[in-house]
């Protein structure tokens, strides 16, 4: 009877080894699938792409009519909503022949599709004689609104070193708040 009982607790043991193990696996396999439906994101990369051309895909907010070569990338979801980190550089300087430097690089993140973080836009102009800008705005970006926006930089050679920083919702555009600084600078 001894021998009996034994093997009834192995077979019931043995029973709840397999249940344990069934349980484990499909927990592993939950989670794997899991893990790599959520980073099934991907890094788009552009190279000598026009501005404008990835302004109205991403909505960034620059001159809509700048075709400066661009270089960058951004990130996407599995569904191709933009989703992360994203960075881009336009540069044009026309070498030797032209005294004229533009730089722009934008950096910021999406939280799918929508604006997130902070949002960096270091811009440099000089026309090699009289224009000449160099400022840094930050937007910042709570749930897609954006809540602040703020400059630090020149417009033109004669205007003094501005930091300065709105909570108004239309200067959340890095075009519209180079303008009010522009025109509260250029009134003092």
């Amino acid at each position: 009877m001894h021998w009996q009982n034994t093997i009834k607790n192995g077979i019931v043991s043995f029973s709840v080894i397999l249940t344990v193990t069934r349980i484990m696996t499909r927990t592993l396999l939950t989670l794997l699938l899991l893990a790599l439906l959520t980073s099934c994101s991907s890094k788009v990369e552009l190279n000598q792409t026009p501005l404008n051309t990835i302004n109205r895909q991403l909505s960034l907010g620059w001159l809509a009519s700048d075709t400066s070569p661009t270089t960058g990338y951004y990130t996407t979801d599995s569904d191709n909503v933009p989703d992360g980190p994203f960075s881009f550089t336009a540069q044009n300087n026309k070498g030797k022949e032209s005294n004229e430097l533009f730089a722009l690089t934008i950096n910021g993140s999406f939280d799918s599709g929508r604006k997130s973080g902070k949002w960096i836009y270091d811009y440099e102009y000089d026309d090699g004689s009289q224009l000449y800008e160099k400022y840094l705005i930050t937007l910042f970006f709570d749930e897609g609104e954006c809540i602040k926006s703020c400059f630090s930089g020149v417009i033109g050679k004669a205007m003094p070193i501005t930091n300065d920083c709105f909570s108004e919702k239309h200067l959340c555009n890095p075009l519209q708040l180079r303008e009010k600084i522009f025109l509260q600078t250029s009134r003092q």
